[in-house]
């Protein structure tokens, strides 16, 4: 077959998979842009629509009825805190953008310093060590203490390091991998610290966007630092690439104290949220911090606050954290052994194959493969992070507007789930097929690969409203540790496949083995969170468990 065909074949595959997903995407983009859904109305909860899916217009005989119209409900009846939001967006940025900059100062800090190969990659990789540490660390501490004050605390310290970076590298090696190391741990309680607080201050109908757009932004941050480092370097030297970092939170700290970081009742010190009074019945507690001169309510169970009521074939039940006294040992035995939780572990576990090891290796790929010269990389190696960032908050919206129109929380989850494992795979084993070595051919391969591995790597973000999401659903009094135990088995994916991609690259010379690899770990990751995800609150079931009993002992007494 001719370079012609092959290229031809390979444009087809290219435009039918990505207008397969703008057919699929458009209508709920549109029901999306509307902000109001006529209750009962939705075409894909009225049994009267469900066999006409050309139109979104009801049928003949339901416009002649002589029943009035259905009222019109919005779709978010409680807007999303967006100072919240935009602030805890913000923190990620500043966390990625720390940890991203080392990439490029550490060429010039190795010229200076003379800093063998071996001793950068033990700084770089000491960043790791430090962030698995305290990722379930982070998870236990928000749930019991309160998001906003670790999450603080996380950012004084990674920040602290980074302006500490300069002397504690022109000092030695050891000292330039603890700083490092700190640096991990600070960020490592920033997302747990995040997710902790999502279920206490976002409606439910805007998690999916919240959680995309907090994650999108850690995508930012790597664009920030890689696009503005080099600057920086060039202008004033490596050192004013931390100084300068460093600094943000200094700017980050008096918004987040104005506008974001107000105690929420579970951070009272009167209880935790959700205390019950003397019937048993929980009651509504008020957040410290006022908005626009109102106190402003965190989120409770549905009747007690101006969200709108949720249903179990819409949204799960999402309680309120219990108290303030943290995960019990035996809450954490039941969670681990409920297969919704292990599915967001396996998914977390797997991806991260995907994520990490294809963004590290992804300046090797284009550099061995077709020769592209280290001064050009950045062009190669920062589109897939703008377009993962473009695609993760997309994907909220999406979710948000399909569980708006009426489809299961399970169903949008497992459905975003996999189109950001699948379709990452695929175009990683297209990417396989289209590389040449010969001087006639690298031109127009390099372009499909280019194509292939940055579409696929962007389509990855769909999981920002699938797995990502999932931890809200299935566990809202503790989504801190549950995020934190996911992330901490995707830090754990990432370390392992970087070493493991060489080991590949040695014995076979090319990449085919390397990203099979990642997208067998992709296929593997959706079938078992497709098959075991849930949407209910799980701990419901074990405090059944427990009432049962406690009931049966004490019947028997």
């Amino acid at each position: 077959m001719s370079l012609a065909r092959v290229n031809l074949l390979q444009v087809v595959l290219v435009v039918t998979a990505m207008t397969a997903v703008t057919g699929f995407t458009l209508p709920f983009t549109c029901l999306r842009s509307s902000y109001f859904v006529p209750k009962n109305l939705s075409p894909y909860n009225s049994p009267l629509l469900r066999p006409s899916c050309s139109s979104l217009s009801p049928p003949r005989r339901l416009l002649a009825s002589s029943r009035p119209p259905p009222a019109l409900s919005p779709l978010h009846s409680s807007p999303p805190p967006w100072p919240f939001l935009l602030l805890s967006s913000a923190a990620i940025l500043i966390s990625y953008a720390d940890r991203a900059n080392l990439a490029t100062c550490i060429l010039p800090m190795a010229q200076e310093l003379d800093w063998p190969l071996s001793a950068q990659g033990l700084v770089l990789s000491s960043f790791f060590v430090g962030y698995g540490l305290t990722g379930l660390l982070g998870g236990y501490l928000a749930d019991r203490y309160g998001g906003s004050r670790v999450l603080q605390a996380g950012i004084f310290l990674w920040s602290t390091f980074t302006l500490l970076m300069p002397s504690f590298a022109q000092a030695g090696i050891i000292t330039a991998v603890l700083a490092r190391f700190f640096l991990g741990l600070g960020e490592g309680v920033a997302f747990p610290a995040i997710h902790a607080m999502i279920p206490l201050r976002v409606p439910p109908d805007s998690r999916s966007l919240a959680v995309s757009l907090i994650t999108a932004a850690s995508f930012l941050g790597a664009v920030f630092a890689f696009a503005l480092s080099p600057l920086l370097i060039e202008t004033a030297g490596w050192p004013s690439v931390f100084y300068f970092f460093g600094a943000l939170p200094l700017l980050w700290f008096p918004l987040w104290w104005l506008y974001g970081g107000g105690e929420t009742a579970k951070e009272d010190a009167d209880g935790g949220l959700g205390a019950a009074d003397g019937k048993g019945e929980e009651r509504t507690v008020g957040r410290k911090v006022k908005e626009n001169d109102t106190l402003q309510k965190v989120y409770l169970p549905d009747a007690l606050v101006p969200y709108p009521p949720a249903t179990s074939s819409t949204y799960p039940s999402s309680l309120p954290p219990s108290s303030s006294s943290g995960l019990s040992w035996s809450e954490a035995k039941y969670l681990l052994g409920r297969k919704e939780v292990q599915a967001i572990l396996v998914a977390q576990y797997t991806q991260s194959w995907g994520i990490y090891g294809l963004l590290s290796w992804l300046p090797s790929y284009y550099n061995k493969t077709f020769n592209v010269d280290v001064s050009n990389l950045a062009a190669f190696t920062l589109a897939p992070y703008l377009l993962q960032a473009l695609v993760g908050v997309s994907s909220g919206y999406l979710a948000d507007s399909l569980i708006a129109a009426g489809w299961r929380v399970k169903r949008v989850r497992q459905l975003l789930q996999s189109a950001g494992t699948l379709l990452p795979a695929l175009f990683l084993l297209l990417a396989t097929s289209t590389y040449t070595t010969t001087a006639a051919s690298s031109s127009p391969s390099l372009a499909f690969s280019f194509l292939y591995v940055t579409v696929g790597a962007g389509f990855s973000a769909f999981t920002l409203s699938g797995v990502s999401c999932s931890h809200l659903d299935v566990c809202p009094r503790h989504a801190g540790v549950v995020f934190a135990a996911g992330n901490t088995l995707a830090t754990i994916g990432g370390l392992f496949s970087v070493p493991v991609a060489s080991l590949l690259l040695e014995k076979t010379g090319n990449f085919d083995a390397v990203f099979a690899l990642f997208a067998a770990h992709y296929l593997v990751g959706a079938v078992v969170y497709t098959a075991w995800i849930g949407e209910e609150d799980v701990l419901l079931g074990w405090e059944g468990e427990r009432e049962s009993e406690e009931g049966k002992n004490e019947g028997e007494e």
